[in-house]
């Protein structure tokens, strides 16, 4: 009976052992897990305000994005307004092609205007011949060049504006076709000269010219 017990005894104290191995583990394990799960959750606390500032700052750009992109657009209409005016201007006095009718509309409407403005009865001036020769590249210099030849009938003062007035050509303010007078031939009349306007003029004010002039525009695609 005395074994018994004794047998009892040992057994109770093994299990009592073997309990507190047991809750020493799962102590050790709880820790363990708590250590992890706190490192974990510092790891996630870190990465969810590391999300949070990136959209913050995402959002930031997105609205820097924006308002570069509305300056981008306002600069850009800017500069394609100012470019399409400097192009308009570039092709009225280098034109990509002869253009010489638009030319002779533009001499024209010129030397009826200097008629008009005159100051004096005898400030006249009229466009007589006007022949144009074919226009030709000139690979050497890079562009096309228009001959052309022009008679007038005008007086000293008005002849000296239109050649004033080719002189300044090529200019973008005004954009006026880009002339260039090549010989100048003179004469002068006799006696009174009867203009078509039905103006008597003082004989030796009124010149009778021919003018040879170049007119230059752009090389052809091809070259």
């Amino acid at each position: 009976m005395a074994m018994k017990m004794k047998k009892g005894v040992t057994h109770y104290k093994s299990f009592k052992t073997q309990i507190q191995s047991f809750s020493i583990l799962i102590l050790f394990v709880l820790i363990g897990a708590g250590v992890y799960g706190y490192f974990q959750y510092q790891d996630y606390a870190a990465a969810r305000s590391a999300l949070k500032d990136g959209q913050t700052k995402l959002a930031e750009l997105q609205a820097m994005q924006d308002e570069v992109s509305d300056e981008y657009s306002e600069i850009k209409n800017t500069y394609d307004e100012n470019f399409k005016d400097v192009n308009e201007a570039i092709e009225a006095v280098f034109p990509p092609d002869e253009f010489y009718t638009k030319l002779t509309e533009t001499l024209d409407r010129y030397i009826l205007d200097l008629d008009e403005q005159g100051t004096q009865s005898n400030d006249t001036i009229f466009m007589g011949n006007l022949k144009f020769s074919r226009g030709k590249y000139d690979a050497e210099k890079g562009y096309s060049v228009l001959p052309f030849t022009l008679t007038l009938e005008a007086s000293r003062e008005n002849f000296t504006e239109f050649l004033k007035y080719i002189e300044t050509s090529g200019s973008l303010d005004d954009g006026t076709r880009l002339m260039e007078v090549q010989s100048i031939s003179l004469s002068f009349p006799t006696s009174e000269v009867e203009t078509v306007a039905g103006r008597s003029l003082v004989e030796g004010n009124i010149l009778n010219v021919t003018l040879a002039l170049n007119a230059y525009y752009q090389a052809p695609p091809q070259a």
